[in-house]
């Protein structure tokens, strides 16, 4: 815990939002009044081609931070974020910040990682030295060793681009910043050695379900999201989390469609409807191609597209669970946690040999064995079991 002071949180999307603002508590003085949680937030979206989008994703982050009024969201317009894309130079991006900040200070910055192909949060370190640099987890807590976790998700010249890209990012910079500690709900990576070299803290698992609890009401004044789980659809159905496992190159799209279906026709009961929950940075057209297909079988789908993709599943199951949850996604580890319920991760190595490229099966490996290290502090954590 520290002395509460000026925040900057930095996120990119809905989902990170409750890990932020999870860590932002924690550090506060005890029993904080939740809805003086004061920080900027400042936005930054992942989508760089589609402005609607783009608008749509900040429009829904603001939507779930107006229960913490002294929470400032400040985004970036979409033409000016263009110059911020994954390996422009984070020394440019760090002269974007500073004339955006204009000798604005701060004591904290919290960020979810940088071992993806965002490098911002590495120029916002640069331009606030004297802010202590936070990790919160890329939800619902992973951490990484160092920026080279993303490039073994490649293969062969794939590999070398991406390894050249980040020396790129990295041009006229000794080294990448480090957290000073991490945060986290629930405490995960692919080498669990980093926990013993690096400072972190679990966030109260009471403190997490009152935020959680917040952001909840939020989501039930969504017009689109309080029809769904209403419907009979959501009640019977069983819900599909989904991932983005196409969109990094770690398996075909035909493949992905392939694995949900199988996974389907393992955890659906005859006649069940079948929810199709795509991962915030999917495209749409694999979930397209996948509901068609359930379609053709004479299966009842229900798909969440539109803002209703960007929508954290957690909440969504948090207004009313499904009858079923299978998920291939951490968001079904966060679920468990929260809620208690019953969730099926059946990612296995059969199926990684299978549908996953060869490159990616030792990564998968490790994603699944993060999913059990969850599951079990999830149990150990939540009084339901």
């Amino acid at each position: 815990m520290c002395a509460q002071g000026r925040a900057l949180i930095f996120i990119n999307s809905a989902h990170q939002i409750l890990s932020a603002l999870a860590a932002l508590a924690s550090d506060t003085t005890p029993n904080p009044d939740l809805r003086d949680l004061e920080a900027l937030v400042l936005v930054l979206t992942h989508e760089f081609a589609n402005p609607d989008r783009d608008n749509e994703r900040i429009r829904l982050i603001r939507r779930l931070l107006a229960p913490f009024p002294k929470c400032e969201v400040q985004s970036i317009g979409f033409a000016e974020k263009q110059g911020l894309r994954g390996f422009t130079p984070i020394r440019l991006k760090e002269r974007f910040y500073s004339r955006m900040f204009g000798g604005r200070n701060f004591d904290r910055l919290y960020y979810s990682h940088d071992s993806s192909s965002d490098y911002n949060a590495q120029a916002l370190m640069r331009v606030f030295p004297e802010a202590e640099p936070i990790c919160y987890g890329d939800p619902p807590g992973y951490i990484y060793g160092s920026n080279s976790e993303g490039v073994r998700l490649y293969r062969g010249i794939q590999r070398l681009v991406r390894r050249t890209q980040q020396i790129f990012a990295f041009f006229g910079i000794e080294q990448q910043i480090d957290a000073a500690r991490s945060v986290l709900i629930i405490p995960l990576a692919f080498d669990p050695a980093i926990f013993a070299q690096k400072p972190y803290q679990i966030v109260a698992r009471d403190l997490v379900l009152k935020l959680n609890n917040l952001l909840i009401r939020q989501v039930l004044q969504h017009e689109a999201c309080r029809s769904i789980v209403g419907s009979q659809g959501w009640e019977k159905g069983l819900l599909l989390i989904a991932s983005n496992y196409f969109e990094t190159g770690l398996i075909s799209l035909n493949n992905e469609v392939e694995l949900y279906r199988k996974l389907i026709n393992q955890h659906a009961t005859a006649g069940q409807p079948i929810i199709i929950k795509p991962h915030p940075m999917s495209k749409l057209d694999k979930s397209r191609r996948l509901e068609q297909r359930l379609q053709a079988e004479g299966i009842s789908v229900l798909l969440l597209n539109g803002e209703l993709q960007e929508i954290p599943v957690e909440l969504m199951v948090g207004c009313k669970a499904p009858q079923g949850i299978t998920s291939v996604s951490s968001a079904g580890m966060m679920i468990r946690y929260l809620y208690g319920l019953d969730v099926q991760l059946p990612l296995d190595q059969e199926s990684i040999g299978r549908y996953f490229y060869p490159h990616a099966k030792d990564y998968m490996l490790d994603v699944i064995e993060s999913f059990a290290q969850g599951l079990l502090f999830s149990a150990n954590a939540a009084p339901f079991v």
